[in-house]
Formats: structure tokens, C-alpha cells, sequence
């Protein structure tokens, strides 16, 4: 038997599984409960078959393979449905602790924001859900400036205030 226990299966599986991302998982079954959620579309399980999309400089929703690049211009977009006649897209981060990635994904929300600014399509909406030790109130308070107010929406939450964000939404008369 190998003494190694990075050699043995179970370091393996052990390894292989800390790769995935539950979190997105976890969110998408969380949002797929959510009253005005429809056609909740969520990545691929295969991270090789996805090709997400991104919020680029000019404020259009475009694919990776679109981009052509290595560097992407935002954090990328996880999620996609419709309420109403509203599509709605997600980026999800989950977070546990800073550091020197955290910092580069929280850099990748300011740029999504900032990036969907310059979006004119008044039918969409950027859900940016944000959860974890990281986001503490003063990140989050730093997230929210980059908001946007008017059409088209954009709305940095936990991913708990997403169903109530979508009822005041409905409850104005935004989806029709």
C-alpha cells in the first residue's frame, strides 16, 4: 500500500473535489426555488464544455470564445433567467477569506459593474451575489457604489435578498 497519502485515491478524490465549485452548485438549487426565477440556465458541470460569458468594456454580454482572449474583462457571468420580460444574469462569489486571488476576484466585480454601466439593453438586469467572510459590510459597501439605478438594473446582494429584490421588482411593474 502507498505510505504517500498524496498518491493514494482518496488524496485524489480528495483534491479533485475541493476543485469544484459547490458553491455555484449550491446557488443555482438556491435560486432555482426563487418565486419569479424562470428558464434558470447555470453552468455546465464540465468546466472544458463552458464558455462563459462576460460584461466587456463596452458593455455588451459576450462569450469567451467572442473575447478571444486569455485576459477577460470582468468576473464572468454564472447564471442567466427570466423574470417577466426581464433577463436577468448572476455572478456569484462565494468567499471565505482575503488574500491576494480574493483581491483580484474582488477587482473582476468592480470591473462587471463598471463594465455594465455602459449596457443599454432596459430589459436586463446584473444580479452580483456576493457572500462570504470576504464581503465584509465595507467591501460591499465599496460594490454598491458601482450599482446602477436606473434601467438597466444592476443590484450587488447576498444571494438571500435575491427573492426579495425580484418581488419589488415585480411589485413595480418592471417586468411587463
Amino acid at each position: 500500500m502507498d505510505a504517500n497519502p498524496r498518491g493514494s485515491l482518496a488524496a485524489t478524490l480528495a483534491r479533485q473535489a475541493r476543485r469544484q465549485n459547490i458553491y455555484e452548485t449550491s446557488a443555482a438549487e438556491y435560486l432555482s426555488r426563487i418565486d419569479h426565477i424562470d428558464q434558470l440556465q447555470s453552468p455546465p458541470k464540465s468546466r472544458s464544455a463552458r464558455n462563459p460569458l462576460f460584461v466587456d468594456d463596452a458593455g455588451r454580454l459576450v462569450t469567451a470564445k467572442e473575447l478571444g482572449i486569455d485576459a477577460k474583462p470582468s468576473a464572468p457571468i454564472d447564471f442567466r433567467w427570466k423574470t417577466g420580460n426581464l433577463t436577468c444574469y448572476g455572478a456569484q462569489k462565494y468567499t471565505k477569506e482575503g488574500g491576494g486571488h480574493q483581491n483580484g476576484q474582488y477587482n473582476d466585480i468592480i470591473n462587471l459593474l463598471r463594465n455594465f454601466q455602459k449596457h443599454t439593453d432596459v430589459n436586463t438586469v446584473l444580479f452580483v451575489l456576493v457572500d462570504g467572510r470576504y464581503f465584509n459590510q465595507n467591501r460591499i459597501t465599496r460594490l454598491k457604489e458601482f450599482e446602477q439605478t436606473e434601467k438597466p438594473r444592476s443590484f450587488v446582494l447576498s444571494i438571500n435578498e435575491v427573492g426579495q429584490t425580484l418581488n419589488q421588482i415585480v411589485d413595480a411593474g418592471y417586468t411587463t
